[in-house]
């Protein structure tokens, strides 16, 4: 019995220290502005690294990291990255008794030489970057951009045209994977007891909600509202913890909607008393034009 105590709590610290990494990854890569630089410094240990292929620099404590970063900002002064996706993975060098998040990002920038280059980061407290690739277009694209190149101005014009198509739907894309991960992580950040009202006003008016955990299904937010009711008055205290989060393939029953897949712990008081963990995974479906919920599938807790 000690033994299996012993375990959970290590396991309940474990998860407390990957959604601490989580936060501090999330607000590393949102501060990361040139109107809120100062801030992104105050989350560096001092005695932190920074690894950049992108750049071709390696940083050795915050001075040096704050000398290069100023430097960085000062020369493209909008620079900003949009978050893709964003989970903990296992330990690595050079520091693996740290917490290591793995993002994947797209960076914007006016320069002509780097505008919307896609960006996988590694963050632990030091921070590798693996060099920046220019997005592949479409087939389409591709070829149009080839002929451009041996048949002169007319094709050149013609598949600049469908160049700069192929560049604006990517981008509107990525766009909508930020706002569905945006309304994804507030609808678990909320679901909580003093927060559950704002939860409400996330969801469609025709959202759907499907519990294989609890066994229900509900249509519409009127249904949604009076079972989410029902299961926080019966268990006040629960939470989730987010481990993972990542846009994943559209699919039924709203396949227009973007697909957050999440993997997270719940944490609640059974009407016994007894205090329970256990992990899971859902799938949050968000309409990215209204940022409104469209439909949530929960799978059935982990033994």
């Amino acid at each position: 019995m000690a033994l299996t105590a012993v375990l959970a709590s290590l396991e309940q610290r474990r998860l407390h220290e990957h959604q601490v990494a989580l936060a501090i990854a999330s607000d590393y890569m949102r501060l990361s502005r040139s109107p809120s630089l100062a801030q992104v410094y105050d989350l560096f240990a001092l005695d932190a690294a920074y690894h950049s292929e992108a750049l071709g620099t390696t940083c050795e404590e915050l001075g040096a990291i704050r000398q290069m970063m100023d430097a960085f900002f000062h020369r493209f002064p909008d620079v900003r990255w949009e978050v893709t996706s964003m989970r903990v993975v296992e330990p690595g060098e050079p520091r693996p008794a740290s917490v290591r998040v793995a993002v994947q990002s797209v960076r914007r920038v006016r320069s002509p030489q780097q505008a919307n280059s896609p960006l996988n980061s590694t963050l632990p407290d030091g921070i590798a970057t693996p060099p920046a690739q220019a997005p592949s277009l479409p087939p389409v694209a591709a070829v149009a951009c080839a002929a451009a190149a041996a048949n002169g101005d007319a094709a050149v014009a013609e598949a600049a045209g469908v160049c700069l198509e192929a560049a604006s739907l990517e981008q509107r894309r990525l766009h909508e994977h930020q706002v569905a991960l945006a309304i994804a992580s507030d609808y678990m950040r909320l679901s909580r007891s003093p927060s559950l009202a704002q939860v409400y006003d996330l969801f469609a008016l025709d959202a759907a909600y499907h519990s294989e955990a609890l066994g229900t299904t509900c249509e519409e937010l009127g249904a949604i509202r009076q079972m989410m009711d029902a299961f926080f008055h019966r268990f006040p205290d629960v939470r989730w913890e987010v481990t993972s989060m990542r846009v994943v393939e559209p699919g039924e029953p709203r396949p227009a909607s973007v697909r957050v897949a999440v993997q997270s712990v719940r944490y609640w008081t059974s009407e016994a008393g007894e205090a329970l963990v256990r992990s899971g995974r859902e799938w949050i479906f968000v309409e990215a034009v209204s940022g409104r919920i469209t439909y949530v599938h929960v799978a059935p807790l982990d033994p």
